[in-house]
């Protein structure tokens, strides 16, 4: 099923198409549409907002309710990661798609796992997906001692993770160490009837960013490079909560950056 709203007039459903992302238009191009369309112009773009309000009845289901972390931190459904399941619950995680600079659900903002049964899903999540990278953004431990977040991945050959709940394996290959971040290489399998899927991803564990709202000091100065703002308010839409300041969208933008340049998809 669809997480678009269905809409009664093809006219408006055409309009709402085109103007889904209307924070990307210029204000000549609203100047413009406006002139053409008259009032109906923004009577229609004001129907096509209200007709169809966040959803997020996945985030509400008694059986997920354990699942999140935060219980006044939703999920929109329209951009939650779905994974696959048959019965209610099984294909949840705290999770949402977000646009990337080239293409539409890029990146997959998520939840760090804080028990077994999320640590589970969130490497069932990993292995469906299959992302080219994961980013955890913090320490597993705050300056005064107290977990941040729970240590959910191996950090050697010796340490690797099984989850039979879910057929899914998760093996240390290599790692190295660096004095803001942590690199690892993880082997992630599946066994299924008959046969194993296995698949590489890398980890960046940045360990400097403890405090929400102290944001660390060694930025790339060409991080002015990337559209932050635009990006960020693209971000808010569909992962809520997050990007609650501007300054961590940047330290976020940095991050990647730095990934692009140490794998050669950009040059410095």
């Amino acid at each position: 099923m669809s997480d678009e709203p269905e809409l009664e007039n093809g006219k408006i459903e055409a309009d709402y198409d085109e103007d889904e992302h209307k924070d990307t238009m210029s204000p000549q191009d609203v100047v413009d549409k406006i002139a053409k369309g008259g009032e109906q112009v923004i009577i229609d773009w004001h129907n096509t907002i209200i007709r169809e309000p966040p959803k997020f009845d996945a985030f509400l289901e008694p059986v997920n309710a354990v699942k999140n972390r935060y219980p006044n931190v939703i999920l929109y459904d329209r951009s939650r990661v779905k994974l696959h399941g048959n019965k209610v619950g099984d294909d949840y995680y705290h999770a949402s798609y977000v646009d990337s600079y080239n293409q539409a659900d890029g990146y997959i903002l998520a939840q760090a796992p804080f028990n077994e049964g999320t640590e589970s899903d969130f490497w069932r999540m990993i292995f469906e997906t299959s992302p080219k990278l994961i980013i955890l953004l913090t320490d597993t431990h705050n300056r005064e001692g107290n977990r941040l977040v729970k240590h959910f991945w191996p950090e050697s050959k010796a340490n690797h993770r099984n989850y039979p709940e879910t057929n899914i394996k998760v093996n240390y290959t290599k790692g190295d160490t660096a004095p803001l971040y942590d690199w690892y290489n993880f082997s992630i399998s599946n066994t299924v009837i008959g046969s194993i899927k296995t698949i590489t991803v890398p980890m960046l564990h940045y360990r400097k960013w403890i405090y929400d709202k102290i944001i660390p000091d060694d930025l790339l100065e060409f991080r002015s490079e990337v559209g932050l703002l635009e990006t960020a308010s693209i971000v808010r839409k569909q992962r809520y909560g997050c990007m609650t300041y501007y300054s961590h969208y940047s330290h976020v933008a940095d991050l990647i950056v730095r990934h692009a340049i140490a794998t050669g998809v950009v040059e410095r």
